[in-house]
Parts: C-alpha cells; structure tokens; sequence
C-alpha cells in the first residue's frame, strides 16, 4: 500500500505595510539614532534595516 502525503503553500500577494515610529520629523542629528517600526502582514517572518552605515549597503539589523 502507497503512503500519500499532501504539502501546502501560500503564494501572498499583498505587500506588507511598515511604518516608521521613530526617528520622526523632528529628529535633530545625535550620534545615536535609534529606529522603531511598526510592520504589518498577515504572514510577516521578519524586518530588515538596510543601510550604508560601514561603506557598505548591509543589513543592520533582523528582527
């Protein structure tokens, strides 16, 4: 007798929505600059701050 097995995936075409808390407008140059975001989606594994912070355009940081 054949063992059957089933796999599912979902194909999400709707981007998801990030929005920047902080830094604001208001933001006056400090040697410490700190991001806060909000993302929005329904299947969101993770964010990613990129950047050119050492000469190179990097990921930051992955939360």
């Amino acid at each position: 007798m054949l063992k059957q097995a089933q796999d599912f995936f979902y194909i999400d075409l709707t981007s998801p929505i990030v929005y920047l808390v902080s830094p604001n407008s208001t933001y006056l140059n400090n040697s410490n600059v700190y991001f806060s975001y909000q993302p929005i989606d329904n299947h969101l594994s993770f964010c990613a701050l990129y950047g050119n912070f050492t000469g190179s355009f990097l990921s930051n940081s992955v939360k």
